[in-house]
């Protein structure tokens, strides 16, 4: 049975993982494997802390220019931090 992306099983396989790599190394690796998998143009993923801050944040596929004209990185206080509180299907209309 696949793992829910909430699942504390997954959560102690990928902190099994950060232990041994920097999180922003692990991160990048992440957004890769989703680009190659996916084919899309970019991936951005974050990590939370236990209080559901967006502790770290990782874009692949995004030029230095397109990073450096984005204000800041996502604080994870909007739909993106809505994914990490409640790990169920969100609707947008």
């Amino acid at each position: 049975m696949p793992l829910s992306p909430s699942s504390p099983e997954l959560r102690a396989v990928l902190l099994g993982i950060i232990e041994v790599q920097p999180v922003a190394a692990v991160l990048r690796r992440l957004a890769e494997a989703a680009l190659g998998l996916t084919g899309a143009d970019y991936a951005a993923i974050g990590a939370y802390d236990d209080e559901y801050r967006l502790e770290h944040f990782e874009a692949y596929g995004v030029s230095p220019e397109e990073r450096d004209s984005i204000p800041h990185p996502p604080h994870g206080l909007g739909l993106i931090g809505e994914f990490a509180r409640k790990p169920v299907t969100v609707n947008i209309e």
